[in-house]
């Protein structure tokens, strides 16, 4: 059937700006609010977001939970707040991007550790302001639709548990391609028995996802356990060997990388997205290693200094590494582990 219906555009909501400040700097938050408004943001800002008789620390809250990022104006008093540290640390438990600015300097002893390792844009000097703002909204618009996606996510998860995790708020992904059936389905018996058929209603029970230039087909249960059907099984066969549905994209990330690696070649290299760099050399510099960097189309590679010429499975840390990165919130476009031989 062909529809003649015109597609709706496609208009992108505005990006949601926490700003974190002491009472004292109430002067330049009203200006960084207007400024933020003329460039398209939607400041959310405590002074004027809460109303008479609300509980002023739940909708703070509410507040912070929608924000895409939370920007915090750093100043002796800022840090000094028990409020600020206290929206602070709920923001970090949130795992929200930080956009921290400085108005007034501050020793650097007193900055939030969550700001502590991030770059800092400079609004000391008043007549140039509007310069600061142009940094601050290109810094706010990078990696926008992944912190979108963190957003809606993260306020799914809040919202169910504040109802109790009942099973029938459970996230659903548009790449569920198996789903189980509704709890008084017949259908539960087709393998002899059915238990917790209440909690696993309607939910998925098979994702095909992609992620970065390949795929993750990620399952409910232990698709190959001998107690279940044969169809599962087929299902964990076709997830193993059938066809990559982007070979092209995977080979466009992979090849220029290949080429711009270093000889003798990295046992351990990965590229990241250049607002990852920071965020990666910072989880590198913990485990004590060293690197060098080099653009490469995508990203930027970072291929790890190997002096003692271990093998992947004799460095104390490189199976740490992914798991490292990703609760700093960085996903690699490419990781390998090479031998030395």
């Amino acid at each position: 059937m062909i529809s003649d219906a015109v597609p709706a555009p496609d208009v992108q909501p505005k990006a949601k700006i926490f700003i974190s400040y002491s009472r004292r700097d109430i002067t330049f938050a009203d200006r960084l609010e207007g400024a933020l408004k003329a460039r398209g943001f939607e400041p959310l800002i405590d002074r004027t977001e809460i109303y008479a008789f609300e509980d002023w620390w739940k909708r703070i809250q509410a507040l912070i939970a929608q924000a895409h990022t939370v920007i915090f104006v750093l100043s002796p008093d800022s840090v000094a707040s028990e409020v600020c540290t206290k929206e602070i640390a709920y923001a970090a438990s949130l795992n929200k991007r930080f956009a921290p600015i400085v108005v007034r300097r501050v020793d650097d002893r007193a900055v939030p550790e969550a700001l502590a390792r991030l770059n800092f844009i400079f609004f000391e000097d008043e007549a140039r302001f509007a310069d600061g703002v142009d940094r601050l909204s290109r810094a706010l618009a990078t990696d926008i639709d992944w912190i979108r996606k963190h957003t809606d996510y993260g306020e799914a998860a809040r919202h169910w548990t504040a109802a109790g995790r009942p099973g029938g708020l459970l996230l659903r992904s548009p790449a569920a391609v198996v789903s189980y059936p509704p709890a008084d389905s017949a259908d539960w018996f087709v393998s002899g028995f059915a238990d917790g058929a209440e909690q696993l209603a309607g939910t998925a029970a098979v994702v095909d996802e992609l992620v970065g230039a390949g795929r993750t087909v990620l399952f409910a249960g232990e698709p190959n356990f001998r107690a279940f059907t044969d169809g599962t099984a087929k299902l964990l066969l076709n997830a193993i060997v059938g066809p990559n549905p982007s070979p092209a994209a995977r080979a466009a990330v992979a090849e220029p990388v290949i080429t711009a690696l270093p000889d003798p070649r990295p046992v351990i290299s990965v590229v990241v997205r250049p607002a990852d760099v920071p965020a990666t050399e910072s989880v590198l510099r913990d485990l004590g290693a060293t690197w060098t960097t080099t653009s490469v189309a995508g990203g930027v590679l970072i291929a790890i200094d190997n002096p003692a010429g271990l093998e992947p499975d004799e460095h104390p840390w490189a199976r740490q590494l992914p798991t490292k990165l990703a609760a700093v919130g960085v996903t690699p476009t490419y990781l390998a582990m090479t031998t030395t031989s």
